[in-house]
């Protein structure tokens, strides 16, 4: 409501790496979505939509005049309302919902053959043996419609917007969605208001050392990062393993990528791989975990089934560096 009674959005978003370069902000989503236009970074996502959509105007981050110029030519009289109504249809062509639609299709292409339209005391049998659970067991008596998806992240879950809309879109398609995630307290169930039940399993850090002495590994900060993230990945993966039977994995991010061939040759089920961001050029990274981030895609490229990411700059940096990945 707020939002939608301004007359236009600013988003300064300074490229400070690849990732930020290539980024198309959450904010040109929400402004058109109010229906108000915005002036820019001049990035060459925002700048494709601003060119072929007249919604905006850009200008150089590092030039404050710029910035002055595009506002004033943004809520010069003789162009703002064509400008509103651009934005407003562009609001309404590029919604969550039809972004999660490619999503949906890649799951449903992947996993021809399995879709589901009933359970059998079979299938019941077989899931509650993985499961001690109740709520992440077989729903409604195991009777559902379509796939069941182990959505798997390495964070807590609760603050990670695109995987809760994610879920929140693949359940409302009818699919069995279980998210699994890590947390440093203790391991915990619980269920979203939208009905998508959350499986957290501790992470405990100070099993690292004891898996490097464990693989004669010598100390040192790269070998304890390698070793954490792998970790992590095997922690999320044996919660999975232990507690549900997935037609499809859906993998965020790049820690819990680092169990890829774990998944593949536990379920022999469709890997489908979400990049939030290009995990190797984030701001102020660390060239050792740079190095690190690029060596676990390069190492799962040949397990994953599905890559999906943010935007067409991305997917081409990534397709780019990693030509394994599948279309």
């Amino acid at each position: 409501r707020y939002t939608a009674g301004a007359d236009l959005g600013v988003i300064p978003y300074q490229p400070v790496s690849m990732n930020n370069r290539l980024a198309l902000p959450n904010k040109v989503f929400e402004y058109t979505g109010a229906g108000i236009p915005f002036v820019a970074t001049d990035l060459p996502e925002i700048r494709r939509i601003v060119d072929s959509t007249g919604c905006g105007a850009t200008y150089n981050p590092f030039d404050p005049e710029e910035l002055a110029t595009g506002v004033r030519s943004v809520l010069a009289e003789d162009g703002y309302s064509e400008r509103r109504r651009n934005a407003e249809r562009f609001g309404r062509e590029n919604t969550w919902e039809q972004e999660q639609e490619v999503l949906a299709t890649e799951l449903r292409r992947l996993s021809a053959g399995r879709m589901r339209t009933s359970g059998t005391e079979g299938d019941i049998a077989q899931q509650n043996t993985r499961a001690d659970r109740p709520h992440l067991r077989e729903r409604d008596g195991g009777r559902h419609t379509g796939l069941r998806i182990a959505m798997v992240v390495h964070n807590s879950v609760r603050h990670d917007a695109r995987v809760l809309k994610s879920a929140a879109s693949l359940k409302a398609r009818g699919h069995d969605v279980r998210i699994f995630g890590l947390t440093p307290e203790e391991t915990e169930d619980f269920v979203l208001p939208n009905g998508v039940p959350v499986h957290l399993q501790r992470w405990d850090k100070t099993l690292v050392r004891s898996r490097m002495t464990e693989l004669g590994l010598p100390a040192g900060k790269k070998n304890a990062i390698r070793t954490s993230f792998r970790l992590q990945g095997e922690t999320i993966f044996g919660a999975v393993r232990a507690l549900f039977h997935p037609d499809a994995i859906h993998i965020h991010d790049h820690l819990a990528l680092t169990a890829a061939a774990k998944y593949k040759e536990a379920f022999g089920v469709p890997i489908v791989w979400d990049a939030h961001e290009i995990y190797e050029d984030l701001a102020s990274l660390e060239e050792v975990r740079a190095a690190i981030n690029s060596q676990i895609i390069r190492e799962n490229v040949p397990y994953i089934d599905g890559f999906i990411t943010l935007n067409q700059s991305i997917a081409d940096f990534y397709r780019g560096k990693y030509p394994g990945l599948p279309e």
